[in-house]
């Protein structure tokens, strides 16, 4: 059994690189220990913490970099979902720029589905339910609302940034890897 040498939630994630050190995605600290001591990666950084099992002390891995490369191509596409539009948006209203939790957040259709609007990264945008409701099946230019800024699919460096943004501090080692594109 592998016993935590830490009492408190600090962040323990680890940001996962591809072989070329673009930022592909933020994982656990378990599955990045897993494909460490299956050497499938190597570590570039360690945070200051560590795991113990009966025989052996681990650091936790901080940043990791896949030793051999996949194609930037698969996670480029990001999955069109609810809570991916929540998170391309920061969980913000598109139309008042109220910051809202997952029950006060819903999907507006920029152009309605009724008046044959796509269902999309480019016609959804995050609303209060306030604002989806005075919208209703209007666009926004019909509603007098206009938008904070117009739908786009995101790329996969801005969800990682968007998932460190709604759910942790950047860890300071991170930053350099962050800004890396493969070239």
């Amino acid at each position: 059994m592998v016993k935590e040498n830490f009492k408190t939630n600090q962040n323990r994630s680890a940001l996962l690189l591809n072989a070329s050190y673009e930022a592909m995605k933020v994982i656990s600290w378990q599955k990045a220990i897993v494909l460490w001591l299956s050497d499938k990666v190597d570590v570039i950084e360690f945070h200051n913490i560590y795991i113990h099992s009966a025989k052996a002390r681990f650091p936790i891995p901080s940043v990791i970099k896949l030793r051999t490369y996949i194609s930037s191509v698969a996670f480029r596409r990001v999955r069109f979902s609810k809570q991916n539009v929540y998170l391309r948006d920061g969980y913000i209203c598109q139309y008042c720029a109220k910051r809202c939790s997952n029950k006060e957040l819903t999907i507006d259709h920029v152009i309605p589905i009724s008046k044959q609007g796509p269902e999309n990264w480019n016609n959804v945008v995050t609303a209060c339910r306030h604002c989806n409701q005075r919208k209703g099946n209007r666009t926004p230019a019909t509603a007098g609302m206009p938008l904070l800024k117009e739908p786009e699919a995101p790329h996969w460096i801005t969800l990682v940034e968007l998932e460190l943004q709604n759910d942790m501090t950047v860890p300071l080692l991170w930053q350099n890897y962050l800004n890396h594109k493969a070239g």
